[in-house]
């Protein structure tokens, strides 16, 4: 007889979740609606398996309800879209469930190997479909969105109408650069706290090699720039550490940051991802000269608006938006900064540095500079500054390490835990 212990299995599901409402092509960009009902549900879980949520988040969650209701009620004339108000408000309550019953250490372990099993899987299609072009993949289809078509199955993404295989490992997310965040932070959690999650030295290293080359299959030139940022991040974190496994970590860093830069060196040479993105800045047929665009025009109409901005849930920027060539900004702090002006910003972007240091104490003050540096890299290269729940942990607080091993005890004694037996 098999038994699952209930208690973490809905930790795994819930954060399973917490990544697919963050990024997923198929769920949160094609089926919005029914993953809204399966988070609703899951909270629901959770609530009736006493899982329960903190004051201070409960009141942190009330404040930034209020700041919203706020910023609606002074941009009113713009509209009010009541499903993106919904849609905040929702995943702000899944963060503060998860966040009030694990400790952070619990979610980073459960996060990475979620991650780890996503490298695998996107690898292995990412071979499969493109590299050697064996054949389909199973539930393959083409769905048509609301701007653009997509190959794709429920696990895989393989490309656009306009793009019908990326030749880029974009994995269960919208693209390869979305995919790049999550594989980057895992890495940022493993790097940073890696002997801290409770993984083996074999664990260890497995997860720290399949998410780097996963990463480099990307052909994200964020996710490069992203993962630079963080070995020298982490490296500043462990350089005046007397630890031998430290010292270690760090030679091994470097060895790998050699190998690393060999491999772009080698993947450029091949298939010249880099020089095509740059190569049409100057005519606009570039990937580089979009984010450009976007960011130009997203910036300049924030500043338009620097008070309260042009309204967190309006409905007339889309189309103002488009007026200047821009369809689905690609620039989530400057589409940010549209809807909530720059005061807000500031508060955001303040929050999240306060989060992050809150994340990695005694780590220092060059770590906290970098990993803020990484956050504003991802930030600005893809949408979704309140849609990426990964952004969102940082403004809300963790269950304390304490607890979180009460509750660990409790949920495996054979007296304290609930199993489900198969």
């Amino acid at each position: 007889m098999f038994k699952i212990n209930k208690n973490h299995f809905l930790e795994y599901w819930g954060i399973l979740w917490f990544i697919l409402f963050s990024g997923s092509l198929y769920f949160q960009v094609l089926r919005i609606r029914p993953t809204m009902l399966i988070i609703g549900f899951t909270i629901v879980l959770m609530a009736v398996c006493g899982w329960k949520i903190t004051k201070v988040n409960g009141k942190l969650l009330l404040i930034y309800i209020i700041i919203m209701m706020i910023n609606t009620a002074f941009t009113f004339m713009n509209g009010f879209d009541l499903n993106d108000f919904i849609l905040v408000i929702l995943r702000m309550l899944f963060c503060i469930m998860i966040q009030s019953n694990l400790s952070e250490k619990r979610f980073q372990k459960i996060f990475v190997d979620i991650m780890y099993f996503e490298a695998v899987l996107s690898l292995v299609c990412f071979l499969y479909a493109d590299i050697l072009t064996i054949g389909s993949l199973p539930m393959q289809h083409f769905t048509q969105g609301t701007v653009n078509g997509y190959y794709l199955t429920p696990y895989y993404t393989i490309g656009w109408k306009n793009i019908p295989v990326f030749h880029r490992n974009a994995g269960w997310f919208l693209e390869p650069g979305a995919h790049q965040i999550f594989l980057n932070f895992a890495l940022l959690f493993l790097l940073a706290n890696g002997s801290e999650l409770g993984f083996s030295k074999r664990q260890y290293r497995s997860r720290v090699v399949v998410v780097l080359i996963t990463v480099l299959t990307t052909l994200s030139t964020t996710g490069y720039m992203c993962l630079f940022v963080i070995m020298m991040a982490v490296m500043f974190m462990k350089a005046n550490n007397n630890n031998n496994s430290e010292k270690q970590l760090i030679r091994n860093l470097r060895y790998i940051a050699v190998a690393g830069l060999l491999v772009l060196v080698a993947v450029e040479s091949t298939t010249h991802v880099i020089e095509y993105k740059f190569d049409g800045m100057y005519t606009g047929h570039s990937s580089a000269a979009t984010r450009y665009n976007d960011t130009l025009v997203g910036y300049m109409i924030a500043f338009r608006e620097p008070f309260m901005g042009h309204g967190l849930f309006n409905t007339t920027m889309v189309e103002t938006l488009k007026s200047f060539g821009v369809v689905n900004i690609s620039n989530g702090l400057a589409s940010f900064l549209v809807d909530a002006g720059l005061l807000l910003g500031v508060g955001y972007l303040s929050l999240i540095y306060r989060g992050m240091k809150n994340s990695f104490r005694n780590a220092g003050t060059m770590f906290y500079l970098l990993v803020f540096v990484f956050f504003l890299l991802c930030v600005n290269s893809e949408g979704g500054a309140l849609g990426i729940l990964l952004y969102l942990i940082y403004m809300f607080n963790w269950q304390r390490e304490e607890k979180q091993d009460e509750l660990n005890k409790k949920a495996d004694s054979p007296t304290g835990g609930s199993f489900i037996k198969l």
